[in-house]
């Protein structure tokens, strides 16, 4: 394999110059690369998310938080996306970090505690949320169907039973409770 050689009559500042030259190159296309913020890659994982392109999104939110790692709305945007690509555990640790940044409790816990129930974690989703309350009476029913999921699983066959009612109580069209 041959290689790429300046003739050797060129003068050395012309080397020079070429060089510079394409380390500035590599320079700006790598700096092109980062040049959003992390508000307009939050935007286009959002429009990524409408699309039901969950992957792309993905991208999208990692990439906004290296930039920001305290946004909230991403971090339960990504750990949402990873729960529907079936990514269990890392959906756990992001919806757990929307938690810790204050994020709403309405959305975040039902996710997590569907994730949890993807990891198996039936009994702590009982133990920690089966008296929980949600302000929003269709995350709350959203919340109690996963609940008597958790119950179910365990062979807590009554619990399971209390909880679907209840789920059906707060939300009538909640499919999973029916």
């Amino acid at each position: 394999m041959e290689r790429f050689a300046l003739p050797k009559t060129t003068n050395r500042p012309l080397k020079q110059l070429l060089l510079v030259a394409a380390m500035a190159g590599v320079v700006l296309a790598a700096g092109g690369c980062s040049s959003q913020t992390d508000v307009e890659l939050l935007a286009s994982a959002q429009d990524f998310l409408a699309k039901d392109d969950r992957k792309s999104a993905i991208v999208q939110l990692k990439s906004a938080l290296q930039l920001n790692p305290n946004l909230p709305e991403a971090r339960y945007l990504l750990g949402q996306a990873l729960l529907d690509t079936g990514d269990m555990g890392a959906a756990v640790v992001e919806l757990e970090k929307a938690l810790d940044l204050k994020y709403e409790e309405d959305k975040v816990l039902p996710a997590l505690a569907r994730a949890l129930m993807g990891a198996g974690q039936a009994k702590q989703v009982t133990d920690f949320y089966s008296r929980m309350r949600l302000a929003d009476p269709v995350a709350h029913s959203d919340l109690k169907s996963v609940v008597a999921a958790a119950f179910g699983a365990q062979g807590q066959i009554e619990s399971s039973e209390a909880m679907t009612d209840l789920a059906l109580q707060l939300d009538p069209k909640n499919i999973p409770a029916r």
